[in-house]
């Protein structure tokens, strides 16, 4: 299982910005994509600046 680690800013604000950790069901790290989409989809007040995807309990 992966984690998506990603920074995400207010729309409305750029300057605000924070991480956020998302679990997913993603195995493959290519599928990291589709599910960083679908929580961008699901949150339209935040744009996404960066994201990456890493197994659990790793921190680099």
């Amino acid at each position: 299982m992966l984690t998506l680690i990603l920074t995400v800013c207010l729309a409305s604000d750029p300057a605000q910005c924070r991480e956020e950790r998302v679990p997913t069901e993603a195995v493959l790290p290519m599928e990291c994509t589709a599910a960083m989409n679908e929580w961008a989809v699901l949150h339209p007040w935040l744009t996404v600046q960066r994201w990456a995807c890493r197994r659990l309990g790793r921190t680099a």
